[in-house]
């Protein structure tokens, strides 16, 4: 029997490379090397977690160009390895087809292919046993990635495949705060045409147009006013959108909000209307707008 001397994640990346691409008509040559790969896998669990990672993602990049071969060939991996796959990562395997094991900060091979947008991946992933409310370390789901990304065709597989539109993250942000965060105008469509509550608060109490406010984002904020947002509703600090569109000088956003009914003078936690704000930060542009709208001076 050959003796195991190689290190094992050198070694373990080579077993992933060799059962990842079509082996010659002489692939019997392998066989020894290969059962020496695998017996260090079993006594390197740690290592072939982070190996059997990057294998899968390779696996979903190359989805994309129709290798179902390769996808095939990893799976094959992960069965020969799932005994120390399984005590690595401490979660259950199903039926050998586990494929949402974590790599950086607890983010799933789904994740990885959501916040890339790339939709045949994913509906393979899912269809192999993929949990699409799988969270990351920050509690997010490939949901939360995709509206980061803005993908909108992957927000809709995703969602079509029972995704929790209104899940939260441990800051309590939904998908909708994301897309909203990141100006994806029809990922906010989207995502509030299949259900996303359009006034979700976050840890901080802020609703999506909050942050679609302080990014300035007004086509975001017009969107999210088509379909119900409380254009007054308070944060933490008892802040409204006006407060923070004021905060960062958004001339144009602070326009949108008065025109939909935006309370001028109201006044935050501290009794700091938006006009104060706008002072305060030196935004010449948004004080003038603000007092052409009614803004107290005093």
């Amino acid at each position: 029997m050959i003796a195991n001397t190689t290190h094992p994640i050198r070694s373990l990346s080579c077993l992933f490379f060799v059962m990842a691409v079509p082996l010659c008509s002489c692939n019997h040559v392998h066989t020894n090397a290969m059962e020496a790969e695998r017996e260090s896998a079993i006594s390197h669990p740690k290592e072939v977690a982070d190996v059997a990672m990057r294998s899968e993602i390779r696996a979903v990049e190359r989805l994309e160009e129709g290798d179902d071969g390769v996808w095939e060939a990893t799976k094959r991996s992960h069965t020969a390895t799932k005994r120390s796959y399984t005590e690595a990562l401490g979660t259950p395997t199903n039926n050998g087809k586990k494929v949402i094991d974590t790599a950086h900060n607890g983010e799933t091979t789904l994740h990885r292919a959501a916040e890339k947008g790339h939709t045949d991946a994913i509906n393979t992933l899912i269809k192999n046993g993929a949990n699409v409310n799988e969270t990351d370390d920050d509690g997010e789901t490939a949901l939360h990635a995709a509206a980061k990304a803005g993908h909108t065709d992957t927000i809709i597989v995703l969602i079509d495949n029972h995704a929790n539109v209104n899940a939260t993250a441990n800051d309590r942000e939904t998908a909708l705060h994301t897309a909203t965060r990141h100006g994806h105008t029809d990922a906010i469509n989207t995502l509030l045409n299949n259900g996303a509550n359009v006034n979700a608060t976050d840890n901080g109490g802020k609703t999506a147009l909050h942050w679609a406010a302080q990014n300035g984002h007004t086509d975001a904020i017009n969107t999210l006013l088509s379909k119900g947002a409380n254009v007054n509703a308070t944060d933490r600090d008892r802040e409204t959108a006006l407060h923070w569109a004021a905060k960062q000088g958004h001339t144009d956003a602070i326009n949108t909000l008065i025109n939909n009914g935006a309370k001028v003078n109201d006044i935050n936690s501290c009794e700091e209307t938006a006009l104060q704000y706008a002072a305060l930060n030196g935004h010449v542009g948004a004080i003038n707008t603000l007092l052409s709208n009614g803004a107290n001076v005093n």
